[in-house]
């Protein structure tokens, strides 16, 4: 038996010495863990007086501190951006009303100027 593994271990360097050479890979050996979307590390002041209730919240959602303010930045990040995107969207409509009112103003001014003068009689048959 130790002469079969000899022989795959020898076949199983020969394949990847093969592949250095050619520059082809095999799948990966291990399973990794996905990356992580990339992060920097900001630092907070808080006052002290403040660090207790931090605490006894943070403990309350099973959470450490640091986690807990982490959640509540990102929170109030994305709900800022949503207010921005309402804001933005907003200016567009009001920007829309207006055009609309101004064509809307252009076409019933033109319409008068080429529409026929009725007169007040009716024609009777």
């Amino acid at each position: 038996m130790s002469e079969n593994i000899k022989d795959i271990l020898a076949m199983e360097a020969e394949e990847a010495e093969e592949g250095r050479r050619t520059g082809k890979k095999g799948g990966p050996l291990h399973q990794g863990m996905p990356p992580r979307d990339p992060a920097q590390v900001y630092s907070l002041r808080m006052p002290v007086e403040r660090l207790g209730a931090l605490r006894r919240i943070a403990g309350a959602y099973g959470a450490n501190p640091t986690a807990l303010m982490r959640t509540w930045v990102l929170e109030r990040l994305a709900q800022e951006e949503r207010a921005q995107r309402l804001d933005d969207v907003h200016d567009a409509l009001e920007r829309l009303t207006a055009e609309f009112h101004d064509m809307e103003k252009r076409t019933s001014k033109s319409a008068t100027k080429t529409r026929p003068r009725r007169s007040g009689k009716v024609a009777v048959r």
